[in-house]
């Protein structure tokens, strides 16, 4: 990027509502990425008494990521906050007051520079400026002067200079470089109907301006998968939107070289790689965060023209999403979900014949041999074998303060399955067909039930990390595999048994879902997030020991009162033109 145009977004970085169009109908569709702030002083005053701002500001915390801090203060430059008062005469104050709304960053080029196609990005930066053009002339004076000296400290040969140019009755300013052999044009600014615009090329401040005089036909707010993102998100405080329909195809044809650079001994072709994974029918990713009195609402969607290709492979049936009233009351995390892993291995073996269709075929003549040899069919009996249900759960052990609770923490996964006398002999058979695998697995009859069990080894990589037994059973309609003590596996399969409510029918969960569910969500999933917090900072202590990177985190500054107990849910929908997820994160008082 430019030299002016980044340390000027780093003086214009952060951004009343001066002008009622948003900016996504100023910026053209075919930007790649647009970054938004929806209303910088509505968020800065949302902020200021928001529950995650007070753990932030926590001195116990700060005192923690002490090293940290110094390290990124210590490199003898002077800080932001510096330079705006010593070379702006600006406090923070003074900046908020002249960037108080929306602000929004776009990239046109992505692809040619992640591809290094090309060293100059084409981009504009949008902020809605409460000051008048001469004060804004002033405060960017001093900012050419100051990369003007900074640059002459690597070429001494290179002038700059602001000219002026006339546009639909707006002045434009643009700084015109001389680096000794070459005479262009770097990047523009402008102040137009109480917007200041940033942007490179010179054509792109004109079609910004001329947007913002005469409107445009052409706009982001006009393209059908931005409007589909939008209807499924919320205020957008914070967002960010990929425009797949631009970025894509250059990158796509990028990917399809080096495939058949790599692949062509399989068989591959550029014409196959890219219709089996249909990549060009994804057409925009957008992530976005809203400030909640008491937390913070996210929204993702991935919207495409036709699922195929790759996102078949997000193969989710209909239907209620499984009721799993065994999943224990207290836990870390758990999910539900109606994923369908037959239809996810349909769809897999669709791409594999599409992109090298010698693959199949050579995949089934393996799979044929192994029935032929072993009595088993592995389709029938495994692959195929599974539902559209599956259901996760994690605990954390006793002692959820180490860190080694965070790395390996007991998990349990419970797939409904099909044939269950079929899974229970494929087992068997592949029991006798590994070298010892027989005599190592202890099972343990249990409530009609056969535990089979793996016992875990010590890992030399971790030392601190528990170790966990790998157990799985086969009932009558399901399959459970379990990572961690035969004693949650137990618990489970009672619980299958007596219990008719678990965590997912607590009131308190049904009542925080309801906050985000729809009629069409596909799965669900909970987080204990404040119990994954000291796990996390003790890892820290315990990985600054081993890196090489000179931070050493005081095991003894850990926090121990910290307030953390939140929520974390997500609920995944889709639709016929996407998936579209909505989170939430809340302290747990505010939810009961």
């Amino acid at each position: 990027m430019t030299r002016t145009l980044f340390t000027s977004f780093l003086f214009f970085s952060l951004t009343l509502n001066l002008t009622a169009t948003p900016f996504a109908e100023l910026i053209e569709t075919e930007a790649d990425m647009v970054l938004t702030l929806r209303d910088i002083s509505e968020i800065r005053e949302s902020w200021q008494d928001h529950p995650i701002a007070e753990i932030l500001a926590d001195d116990s915390l700060l005192a923690f990521f002490e090293p940290i801090i110094k390290s990124t203060s210590a490199d003898g430059e002077p800080g932001f906050t510096d330079v705006m008062k010593n070379d702006f005469g600006l406090t923070w104050e003074d900046l908020f007051e002249l960037l108080p709304g929306q602000f929004s960053l776009a990239i046109y080029n992505m692809p040619e520079l992640i591809l290094k196609q090309d060293d100059n990005p084409d981009i504009a930066i949008l902020a809605e400026f409460s000051s008048s053009e001469e004060r804004l002339n002033e405060l960017m004076q001093v900012q050419f002067e100051r990369n003007a000296k900074a640059q002459e400290k690597f070429n001494p040969l290179i002038e700059h200079e602001m000219i002026e140019e006339t546009f639909m009755g707006e002045t434009l300013y643009f700084d015109e470089t001389f680096d000794g052999e070459k005479t262009y044009v770097e990047d523009g600014y402008a102040l137009v109907d109480g917007v200041f615009i940033l942007a490179t090329p010179e054509d792109r401040m004109r079609t910004i301006v001329e947007a913002i005089k005469v409107g445009s036909d052409d706009s982001l707010a006009s393209n059908s998968a931005y409007q589909r993102a939008r209807e499924e998100s919320g205020r957008g405080d914070f967002s960010i939107y990929l425009n797949f329909e631009s970025l894509m195809p250059p990158l796509n044809q990028a990917l399809q070289q080096k495939a058949v650079q790599s692949l062509a001994m399989f068989g591959v072709s550029a014409q196959g790689f890219n219709t089996a994974l249909a990549l060009e029918e994804l057409q925009a990713l957008s992530f976005e965060f809203d400030l909640v009195d008491n937390g913070l609402m996210f929204y993702n969607s991935v919207v495409y023209r036709e699922k195929a290709g790759l996102m078949k492979l997000m193969a989710y049936a209909d239907g209620e999403l499984p009721k799993a009233p065994y999943v224990p009351e207290k836990i870390f995390s758990s999910a539900v979900t109606r994923f369908d892993p037959g239809a996810m291995l349909d769809s897999l073996e669709f791409i594999l014949s599409t992109a090298s269709p010698g693959a199949m075929p050579l995949l089934d003549i393996h799979l044929q041999n192994f029935k032929n040899q072993s009595g088993l069919d592995m389709r029938a009996a495994i692959l195929d074998n599974f539902d559209p249900e599956m259901v996760t759960l994690s605990l954390l052990p006793g002692d959820s303060q180490s860190a080694s609770s965070m790395i390996e923490p007991e998990q349990l996964f419970v797939f409904s399955i099909k044939d269950s006398q079929a899974l229970s002999d494929a087992v068997e058979i592949l029991k006798d067909m590994m070298p010892g695998a027989r005599a190592q697995i202890r099972t343990l009859e249990y409530e009609g039930e056969t535990i089979h069990t793996i016992p875990g080894a010590e890992d030399p990589s971790v030392p601190d990390a528990p170790v966990m037994d790998v157990s799985f059973v086969v009932t009558r309609g399901h399959f459970i595999f379990s990572i961690g003590r035969v004693g949650l596996v137990q618990q489970v399969l009672t619980a299958m048994q007596t219990q008719d409510s678990g965590f997912w029918q607590l009131p308190e969960i049904e009542a925080l879902f309801e906050r985000i569910e729809r009629p069409d969500a596909v799965a669900r999933s909970y987080y204990d997030f404040g119990a994954i917090i000291l796990p996390l900072l003790s890892s820290m202590v315990d990985a600054s020991r081993y890196a090489q990177t000179g931070l050493a985190f005081d095991p003894n500054k850990i926090p121990s009162d910290l307030q953390l107990d939140w929520h974390f849910i997500t609920e995944t929908s889709e639709a016929p033109d996407g998936f579209y997820t909505r989170s939430i994160m809340l302290r747990k008082e505010v939810s009961q």
